[in-house]
């Protein structure tokens, strides 16, 4: 910028070009202005492997970019994957495994892990009654990131982000370890895929069934995704059709709740919103409480319970104006890294 800077004051100062001229010579200019631009966008250029966006300008011009380039020219965001070969395993795998992901939710919050207020009913009841062994809770999970276009794809691939790019983008994903068990794979999501290129990168990642917020066709209901409620009867039918014709599955469950502006149904309003600067938020953690035994009620009525390994945790925390900050991607404080964790499986 400062090369162009001066050379157009030198080109003011020295010459007086005809109007031809200059028109070429300031459509060089922008030429370069916008090879800059492509340069500085494409992660495939850059040391970091992406970037999360800190602020409002930045997220129009990183998701303007891919929307005008697609993944054709490379991403601002996440690029597609050079899919690894894996053989399949010579032992079937005899389990299904389920991964429930949930967004923005924090240890802090939640009465399983020692909150004042009752957010977790479901939870702790389920915790205490269910056999000695059965469910592993983690005391002390961290995220890799405190942005979900960082966290997601480690937490998928096993590759830290401060390992090689190369690496995010090679190295097997949860599914394709499922495909060389011989299992069935989904991703089921509440999310929209066109933020940071995320339908390029899944798109070769070895899943048998995808459906998300552009795949459904659903309207908005909390900041960029749909209602949890309805990802969650797709991830019914979907696990019945497989137990009926007796496959096993390796699958996400992707929900969304716990995500600014933390908007739950009315009826699922528990805490009152006012004077309590954390009470939405608070709601929403009670809520997800509510979708997680709508999920494992669903496992157990099928008879899936007990062969089907289920892990829960989330992307990232939340700040809720600790520090004088309210999110998660500007900060690392213990707030937003501090993530819930267990593993579940009643027989082994």
């Amino acid at each position: 910028m400062i090369l162009v800077f001066v050379s157009l004051r030198v080109a003011s100062q020295n010459f007086k070009p005809v109007r031809f001229a200059k028109s070429i010579y300031f459509s060089l200019v922008f030429g370069i202005l916008i090879l800059a631009a492509f340069f500085h966008n494409n992660t495939r250029f850059n040391d970091q492997i992406y970037v999360s966006d800190v602020n409002s300008i930045s997220f129009i011009n990183r998701n303007l970019y891919n929307l005008i380039t697609g993944d054709r020219l490379g991403s601002a965001g996440l690029q597609s994957r050079n899919r690894p070969n894996l053989k399949r395993g010579s032992i079937p795998f005899r389990k299904n495994v389920l991964i429930v992901l949930s967004e923005s939710l924090r240890r802090k919050s939640m009465a399983l892990y020692g909150y004042h207020k009752d957010t977790t009913p479901f939870l702790n009841h389920w915790t205490r009654n269910v056999s000695k062994g059965s469910v592993v809770v983690f005391q002390k999970a961290f995220s890799n990131s405190s942005s979900t276009l960082i966290s997601v794809p480690s937490l998928l691939s096993g590759v830290s982000p401060i390992q090689p790019i190369s690496m995010t983008h090679s190295f097997p994903l949860f599914w394709e370890y499922g495909k060389a068990a011989s299992l069935s794979t989904f991703y089921i999501s509440s999310h929209s895929f066109r933020w940071n290129n995320f339908s390029g990168f899944f798109r070769n990642a070895g899943i048998d069934f995808l459906w998300n917020k552009e795949i459904s066709g659903l309207r908005v209901f909390n900041d960029i995704g749909i209602d949890d409620r309805k990802t969650i009867a797709e991830f019914q039918n979907h696990v019945r059709s497989l137990k009926n014709k007796n496959s096993r599955f390796a699958g996400v469950l992707h929900l969304n709740t716990n995500h600014f502006p933390y908007i739950v149904p009315e009826e699922f309003v528990h805490f009152p919103i006012g004077k309590d600067t954390q009470a939405p938020y608070d709601n929403s953690v009670r809520y997800l409480d509510f979708l997680l035994k709508e999920i494992f009620n669903f496992l157990n009525q099928e008879n899936l319970m007990e062969n089907t390994l289920v892990i829960f945790t989330s992307d990232h925390g939340e700040a809720l104006f600790e520090h004088d900050y309210i999110g998660h991607i500007e900060s690392n404080h213990i707030e937003t890294l501090a993530i819930p964790m267990f593993f579940s499986c009643l027989t082994l």
